[in-house]
């Protein structure tokens, strides 16, 4: 049975339930030593802000003095202080009108903790929230809303992104952005999950004249800084603590405040174009589809499944591909089921091949095998070769082998089903290493991602979609009809040498997906946020151009089973708006 939305509406309150519980048994902030800074938005009435200031109401007292004119909007529902570009604010005695340098625990090596709600309408490589020190190796703390290797923390010459390879939370959303240091591990947070963790350095914070909310100083921390330049973001509420939040503290006080952030509604959309390509696999059911075709029902873009029939073999079910992964070796790829589509799917896409400049590949699935398959992909488009030097040329892999030790990825556009062995993390990336094609030069070892999260992963049945629009090189990934992450691709999609397209199959020497796809479609546009949500309501089997009448298009089929033995009937149904089922 498809997953109904009475499944998810049971899906979505058991996640509710969670957050309730834990809200209960905390029902307050948790303060890690003491708040420096405590500075809540939230409080404030709309329009040009009294004084031109905010208070802090933490122990270094004090206000946020504006530099230019500074409001509090309402942004998706919340009043906060909006940050243009054009402003920033620092940290100012209202009496003396003179600035509140750090306290002496926030300068130097310090233990600490800083926690902001943030929105971010379209995210730029550098967007501080909050800074203090100077610009100069080491002596800097800033916690940004960025993208890039130091668009997390900024200590300059020392920084981290919000992930391993530069993603960022979901632009348009409210987020709870966290980074805690203890001495043994820098750790960042986005909405109470742990998302990158990394030795610290050794830090010399400076004592800067004062504390800026959306800037930076400078080298000599004598003025502020331009470059980079003012943040573009609205904030809801800053806290600086004297100690560590603990990875417990800070889900507590995401969940004490997440009713307060709630996301911004969508209107469902119906498709203004429906895909080019699209794979249903209601082919003939067989235990074995090892070397089988499963069809484009739209274009001709058919593809293959491969698997070595040594190892474990895939399956069409009449409605579904199920794919049972493997292990893999020193091998790339070596040995485990996956589905081989035509070269050329993405990359087709680009304007300088005559394409549109945009894509989005949507996918219906279901992840059976969990965290024995670390980083095992849903989908992976690119190419392989020597692992040194780069660059090398882009090869293709035929057949269920693979290139062995000492071979791996070079170009790759991918979604994982899961981010290592985390079954409620995944990952949507990109990453141009090779040389090909010759007539549009590749930045050699550029490479993003994004880590996006979801409840309820394991064994149920999900919709991703991701959207790539080259014009703007950004990538935008959804998850059950959500915006999730987003990250910027620095190359047109005309560099990704896409020999190899795969379902279920890495470029790299990673696992085999264990799951089920139920249906894939790939767009030449790029879908509405109101469009996926659309489209995710009304599930696979309707391409959602409009109303349509309710359908059966698959009947239950007659089966032979033992008298008093369990037995699971299956129909299959279209039509818009969304169908239930009783």
């Amino acid at each position: 049975m498809k997953t109904t939305p009475t499944n998810r509406l049971q899906l979505g309150l058991a996640a509710l339930a969670a957050a309730v519980a834990i809200t209960s048994a905390q029902a307050q902030i948790q303060v890690a030593g003491s708040l420096y800074i405590n500075v809540d938005a939230t409080t404030n009435t709309v329009g040009a802000l009294t004084l031109n200031d905010i208070t802090n109401s933490g122990s270094l007292g004090g206000v946020f003095e504006s530099t230019n004119t500074s409001f509090i909007a309402t942004v998706s529902n919340v009043n906060a202080l909006v940050l243009s570009g054009t402003n920033y604010l620092w940290l100012t005695n209202r009496s003396s009108g003179g600035l509140i340098p750090p306290d002496p625990g926030m300068v130097g090596n310090p233990t600490s903790s800083i926690e902001c709600w943030a929105l971010n309408p379209s995210v730029s490589s550098d967007e501080c929230m909050i800074s203090w020190g100077e610009r100069a190796t080491a002596k800097n703390m800033a916690l940004e809303y960025g993208s890039g290797g130091s668009g997390g923390v900024a200590h300059f010459g020392t920084d981290a992104g919000w992930d391993y390879y530069g993603g960022y939370p979901a632009p348009r959303f409210w987020h709870h952005l966290v980074y805690t240091s203890d001495g043994t591990r820098n750790n960042l947070y986005v909405d109470g999950v742990l998302i990158n963790s990394y030795p610290p350095t050794t830090l010399n914070i400076f004592a800067s004249p004062s504390i800026l909310l959306g800037a930076q100083w400078n080298g000599n921390a004598t003025a502020v800084t331009n470059s980079p330049n003012w943040a573009t973001l609205a904030l809801a509420r800053v806290r600086v603590h004297s100690g560590t939040l603990t990875a417990a503290q800070v889900l507590n006080n995401y969940n004490f405040e997440m009713a307060s952030f709630p996301p911004p509604p969508i209107t469902t959309a119906y498709l203004a174009y429906g895909p080019v390509h699209r794979y249903t696999f209601d082919e003939p059911a067989t235990n074995d589809a090892t070397g089988l075709t499963f069809h484009d029902s739209i274009g001709t873009a058919h593809g293959t499944v491969q698997a070595s029939t040594s190892f474990v073999t895939p399956k069409f079910t009449g409605r579904r591909l199920v794919l049972n992964g493997d292990i893999s070796t020193s091998q790339v790829g070596y040995g485990y089921p996956y589905g081989a589509l035509p070269s050329g799917l993405v990359s087709a896409n680009s304007t300088n091949n005559g394409g549109s400049g945009e894509l989005s590949i949507e996918i219906w699935y279901k992840n059976n095998d969990g965290v024995a398959w670390s980083w095992s992909r849903l989908f992976d488009a690119g190419s392989c070769g020597p692992a040194t030097p780069f660059p090398a040329v882009g090869y293709a892999i035929t057949g269920p082998g693979g290139f062995t030790s000492g071979y791996g990825v070079l170009d790759s556009f991918f979604i994982t089903a899961q981010d290592g062995n985390s079954v409620g993390q995944r990952q949507v990336g990109w990453q141009n290493k090779d040389s090909l094609p010759a007539s549009y030069p590749a930045t050699n070892s550029a490479q993003a991602n994004a880590t996006f999260y979801a409840v309820g992963n394991y064994h149920t049945d999900r919709h991703v979609v991701v959207t790539w629009k080259e014009s703007t090189g950004q990538i935008l990934a959804y998850d059950n009809g959500y915006l999730a992450a987003g990250l910027y691709a620095t190359n047109s999609m005309s560099t990704l040498n896409d020999v190899n397209v795969w379902l279920g199959r890495s470029m790299n020497n990673d696992n085999g997906f264990g799951g089920e796809y139920e249906e894939v479609r790939f767009y030449t546009n790029v879908l509405t946020a109101g469009q996926v949500l659309g489209d995710f309501q009304v599930g696979p089997n309707t391409i959602n151009t409009g109303p349509q009448a309710a359908s059966i298009q698959t009947n239950p089929q007659s089966q032979s089973i033992n008298q008093g033995w369990p037995v699971t009937f299956y129909v299959t149904a279209s039509g818009s708006p969304a169908l239930s089922y009783q």
